[in-house]
């Protein structure tokens, strides 16, 4: 309950973005969030793709989209040495090992159990932790379980059966490396786009992983107030110590949870 209520604080930011961003340009939003209902409602199963077609349309009859500023490039790697001091080893590696296991590997793990998966989770770790090991001299240092991303692929709407969900995990990888190759070009195709159809495709596409998210933290009433406590915590999104909300709203999660049960046992 604790890290999956760490994990809503996290996409709850991108709900709040998708109405946040109705002042902005309320035509675009309400046509992307009706488009994306009517399509759900259809039994569509890729609904964001139609919200995001209409988003683009409506777009450009606005004159919002930007293609002056596109560039289409292919990404370079650069080779970057390790400074291996004790100051970047305490003040940068901690920090962000210290992240990656809170808010990625830890609610990618609960993701993972909730959808009925039993990963090894040493396993897992070790594989990531070579990735990211061979990764980081060239700016790939944070490889992990990806929370977010293993929401949407272990949902029911990747595939009915849980035994072929493993196909969402391929076309995304298929289609992360295809970005990341033209990562110079997505950068400038976001900035190419307006802001608010960027806020609603990310809120409307992360809508079920949310939705699913918040339901597993709240299941349990035994553990609820640890589940409500990290939700709270983290989509409070402050910075203590130089680790982010994430981190605390587990540490502070797991802590309410500990206090009630040894008051229970007492």
């Amino acid at each position: 309950s604790v890290v999956m209520g760490m994990l809503a604080g996290v996409l709850i930011r991108f709900g709040f973005g998708l109405f946040n961003a109705i002042p902005e340009d309320a035509a675009l939003v309400l046509a992307m969030i009706a488009v994306f209902y009517l399509l759900r409602r259809l039994e569509f199963r890729a609904p964001t793709v139609g919200a995001l077609v209409v988003g683009i349309i409506v777009a450009a009859l606005g004159n919002t989209i930007h293609l002056e500023s596109l560039n289409i490039a292919l990404a370079t790697p650069v080779y970057t040495p390790p400074s291996l001091t004790l100051q970047t080893l305490l003040g940068v590696a901690l920090p962000l090992a210290a992240l990656a296991l809170t808010a990625q590997n830890a609610p990618g793990q609960a993701v993972l159990k909730n959808a009925g998966y039993n990963l090894p989770i040493n396993g897992a770790l070790v594989v990531t932790g070579l990735a990211s090991l061979l990764g980081a001299p060239f700016g790939g240092h944070g490889i992990t379980l990806a929370a977010i991303t293993a929401t949407l692929v272990t949902g029911p709407e990747s595939h009915p059966d849980k035994d072929l969900r493993y196909g969402a995990g391929v076309a995304t990888g298929l289609w992360y490396l295809l970005l990341g190759i033209f990562g110079a070009t997505l950068v400038s195709v976001f900035t190419a786009l307006p802001h608010p159809l960027i806020a609603a495709i990310a809120g409307l596409g992360l809508l079920g992983a949310l939705s699913s998210s918040l339901a597993a933290s709240m299941s349990d009433p035994q553990s609820r107030d640890g589940g409500l406590i990290a939700l709270l915590c983290t989509a409070a999104n402050f910075t203590l110590l130089g680790i982010g909300a994430p981190f605390w709203g587990l540490v502070f999660g797991v802590a309410v949870e500990w206090v009630l049960r040894w008051r229970k046992k007492s």
